[in-house]
C-alpha cells in the first residue's frame, strides 16, 4: 500500500513540475518524423537525457512512462524510452521490434531491436553488432539474464 502511494507521489510531482504533453501534441510530433532514426535525432537536438523518475529504485517498481509524460519532461529511464519509440512504431503501424529485458543480479536494463537492424537503448540508436544476441552481448556483456518481454510486427 506504501509503495502505491509513494508510485501515485511520485508521477504527481513530475506532472505538476513538468506538465504532459496531449495525446494531440505528441501525435503532431510523431507526424512530422519519418522514421525511429528521426525521433532519435529529434530526441537528440532537443537534449533529451536519461534519468531516474524515483521509480526504478527496483525492477518491481520501475514503470514505463507515458510517451506524453516523458517528452514533456525531457529524461527518461530505460523503460521509458523504450516505450517510446515502441508507441511511435505501433502509432507509424510499420515496421517490427523486439525488447528485451536483461538481468544482471539487482541491476537491468530495458532494450528494443527495432527491424532486426537497429539496436535501441535508452534514446540513442546503434548498429547492431551481429545477431541480436551478438549485439546484446558486444553493447551489455555484464547481464547474465536475456528475457523477450515483447514483439511487434506492424503492416
Amino acid at each position: 500500500m506504501i509503495k502505491k502511494w509513494y508510485m501515485k507521489l511520485v508521477t504527481l510531482f513530475w506532472s505538476l513540475i513538468y506538465g504532459e504533453w496531449t495525446k494531440e501534441e505528441k501525435e503532431k510530433l510523431y507526424n512530422d518524423l519519418d522514421d525511429v532514426q528521426a525521433l532519435a535525432e529529434y530526441l537528440k537536438v532537443k537534449g533529451f537525457k536519461w534519468g531516474n523518475d524515483g521509480q526504478n529504485w527496483n525492477i518491481k517498481a520501475d514503470t514505463f512512462e507515458r510517451p506524453e509524460r516523458l517528452l514533456s519532461r525531457g529524461f527518461g529511464n530505460c523503460g521509458d524510452y523504450m516505450r517510446l519509440f515502441e508507441d511511435f512504431l505501433k502509432f507509424k503501424g510499420v515496421g517490427r521490434y523486439t525488447q528485451y529485458e536483461l538481468r544482471d543480479g539487482y541491476g537491468w536494463h530495458y532494450i528494443m531491436i527495432i527491424d532486426g537492424s537497429i539496436f535501441q537503448t535508452n534514446m540513442r540508436l546503434l548498429p547492431m553488432q551481429g545477431d541480436e544476441g551478438g549485439s546484446i552481448l558486444y553493447y551489455f556483456p555484464k547481464y547474465e539474464e536475456v528475457h523477450i518481454i515483447d514483439e511487434w510486427e506492424g503492416k
